[in-house]
């Protein structure tokens, strides 16, 4: 079987990737829109929706009178809701166990006084 020819590189610069503008042309390309890779969460097969949705958020956050872009909501959760109900048991348990201790206080009082009486 005969050998493939090689194909090689000339050591010369084509006039055509050589220009004075040094690496403008590579700067314009890496800005277009559109362009990333698709592994780092680019364009790639959704379009323009993405970059519209950049320069909305870009434009709030440039105008002041806007309220802040983040903002921290205090909705009730399941666990603040679990939380809760069991702050509240825990407090009406302690009234009910100070109300029984007051009434066995009281009660232990009169058999006391009872038993003064029959002495």
């Amino acid at each position: 079987m005969p050998m493939k020819a090689t194909c090689q590189l000339s050591d010369s610069p084509d006039e055509e990737s050589y220009s004075r503008d040094g690496d403008k042309e590579n700067e314009v390309n890496a800005t277009q829109p559109g362009r990333k890779s698709k592994w780092k969460g680019g364009t790639a097969g959704r379009g323009k929706g993405l970059s519209n949705k950049r320069q909305k958020v870009n434009q709030s956050a440039e105008n002041p009178e806007s309220p802040p872009i983040f903002t921290f909501k205090t909705a009730k959760t399941s666990f603040r809701k679990r939380k809760q109900l069991k702050l509240e048991k825990l407090q009406e348990e302690d009234e009910k166990n100070k109300k029984r201790i007051e009434d066995l206080i009281a009660y232990f009082k009169n058999l006391d006084e009872q038993k003064l009486e029959l002495a």
